[in-house]
């Protein structure tokens, strides 16, 4: 894949009616940063999210991400709204960037007790046709 990258997405689930009974202080903490103002807590967290995923706490490694936030009913079993957020990244690496990301997050992450993961995916994206080639000529010559 020399020249491409990967796009990894992932839907998380949150359990909102928790995560609404959780007291505004904790949400910011387990976040990393103030809720109204959006600004990084002065005392941040060693488990808080934002530091987990950074790139210095995960040897340089970066992602280009974005998260978008669903709501898909009602969760049955709760009355709940199921709801959460489809997040998407891409990367050259996913074994250098998001899997190493993720390994840090799934062990320490404050964030782990109110989100479940429901799916993830992975794809190939090519580099860029070259003048008069076309997407994928690099990988099939």
């Amino acid at each position: 894949m020399h020249g491409g990258s990967y796009l990894v997405a992932r839907r998380i689930e949150i359990v909102l009616r928790q995560w609404d009974q959780t007291a505004v202080v904790r949400q910011e903490r387990t976040i990393g940063r103030s809720k109204v103002a959006g600004a990084v807590l002065a005392d941040l967290p060693l488990h808080a999210h934002i530091l987990l995923s950074s790139h210095g706490a995960n040897n340089g490694a970066k992602l280009l991400r974005r998260g978008y936030s669903y709501v898909d009913g009602i969760d049955r079993a709760s009355g709940a709204p199921a709801a959460g957020v489809l997040f998407i990244c891409y990367q050259r690496d996913p074994r250098r960037q998001f899997i190493l990301i993720q390994h840090q997050l799934a062990a320490r992450d404050s964030l782990n007790q109110f989100i479940s993961h429901v799916g993830s995916a992975i794809f190939a994206c090519p580099p860029g046709a070259t003048g008069g080639g076309y997407v994928g000529e690099g990988l099939l010559g």
